[in-house]
């Protein structure tokens, strides 16, 4: 596998939030169990119904807190 650096026009992201740690790997679980929850409970039909988005994808998207700070 390579990495491929691709330019793109930008998207406007709508959704839900979660704020976790990687300590321990504490956030692989917070993940885990918050998509789990966001495609159970009700969250994902209200979001695809909303009238903004005429054509939409679903992303993952992380970013970090403090994007200066380097791991």
């Amino acid at each position: 596998m390579e990495t491929k650096m691709v330019k793109k026009e930008s998207v406007k992201l709508a959704g839900f939030t979660l704020k976790t740690k990687t300590k321990d790997g504490i956030n692989f679980k917070a993940i885990l169990k918050f998509w789990q929850k966001f495609m159970n409970d009700g969250r994902i039909e209200n979001l695809h119904g909303e009238s903004f988005p005429k054509n939409y994808a679903d992303y993952r998207a992380c970013f970090p807190q403090n994007p200066e700070r380097r791991l």
